[in-house]
């Protein structure tokens, strides 16, 4: 990778976090907004609740977007890589999948089928 692409990388991932960091600041104050009004309005039932929680669920998934989600970044991907690759090897071990005979054995079966049959007619179509 180039310099240059590492610097448009990285300007990417500015622009993500600062849009991120835009929604929240309108969210926050939004929220704010809404609960005053309501509880000028109606302080008998808190209405605020569903649209502010609605647009935070949005406002997490953006956050897990820019930030990614807890305990799963690129060392956990790779590492689970690495696991599933281990298992799938020990599995074919245990099946003899190593072996080139059983190998090309497997490859070289065919599936045969039955010949088809007509059940009908060509005067019963419509």
């Amino acid at each position: 990778m180039k310099e240059q692409d590492y610097i448009r990388e990285a300007q990417k991932r500015v622009k993500k976090v600062k849009d991120f960091w835009s929604h929240f600041w309108s969210w926050a104050i939004t929220c704010a907004f809404l609960l005053a009004l309501n509880l000028f309005t109606y302080p008998g039932y808190i209405w605020a609740f569903f649209p502010i929680a609605g647009w935070g669920l949005g406002l997490a998934f953006h956050a897990f977007d820019v930030f990614g989600y807890p305990g799963f970044g690129k060392d956990w991907e790779e590492k689970a890589l690495k696991k599933e690759a281990l298992r799938l090897k020990e599995r074919a071990q245990e099946l003899n999948l190593d072996e080139p005979e059983a190998a090309k054995a497997q490859e070289e079966e065919e599936l045969v089928l039955p010949p088809l049959e007509k059940k009908y007619q060509d005067d019963e179509l419509v």
